[in-house]
């Protein structure tokens, strides 16, 4: 699917209700449903939540017993497509709603609840998240059409725009350790791609 977001209009779709895997733009919705649950001064600790990410996954490298703020851990998830940043997130934000006893599992559980509730209330109609990182899960899809609606919501979301247009993220977190990842997104850095 193609959208104008100037005009507000699709410029193109094939198949854009058909059923697929996400991957990691699952990412879009778990910040997006982080930055509707927590303020930019929520602190996320770094837990053994970690544990639960696939280790050939793509990381961070946040380290357990860290805790970083609100755009400090979505910058961790979005620069460089942080796994364990986003079963941090999960975690807190699962914690935060529903009670700080639950266990890791039950944590991811609960936050996709959220996102799944999130992306119905942003309109996707064929939408099933079942992990916050978009690792493969047959109970994972979604469509081209529902994740448009989530890309618009990403679109006007200050926080998201500023964290994705850097090329380079640097970051502290609160034990005064920094961080920095390269911007996966080549459109940021070479200007001579052509649009063929």
């Amino acid at each position: 699917i193609c959208y104008d977001l100037t005009e507000e209009k699709i410029l193109y779709a094939k198949n854009a209700d058909e059923k697929i895997y996400p991957a990691s733009t699952t990412k879009i919705l778990t910040a997006l449903t982080a930055i509707e649950y927590t303020a930019p001064e929520y602190v996320y600790y770094v837990g053994s939540e970690l544990d639960l990410v696939a280790q050939d996954s793509s990381m961070s490298w946040i380290a357990q017993g860290s805790s970083l703020c609100r755009n400090e851990i979505l910058t961790a998830m979005l620069a460089p497509s942080g796994n364990d940043a986003a079963y941090c997130i999960a975690a807190n934000v699962a914690r935060k709603i529903y009670g700080e006893e639950l266990s890791d599992t039950e944590t991811i559980d609960y936050f996709a609840v959220l996102m799944n509730d999130y992306a119905k209330k942003l309109g996707a109609e064929n939408t099933h998240f079942t992990v916050p990182d978009g690792y493969h899960d047959d109970e994972h899809y979604t469509t081209a059409s529902d994740m448009l609606k989530f890309a618009i919501a990403a679109a006007q979301s200050k926080t998201i725009c500023d964290i994705t247009s850097q090329p380079l993220a640097v970051v502290y977190d609160e034990q005064g350790g920094i961080h920095s990842w390269d911007n996966g997104n080549i459109l940021l850095t070479d200007t001579t791609i052509p649009y063929e």
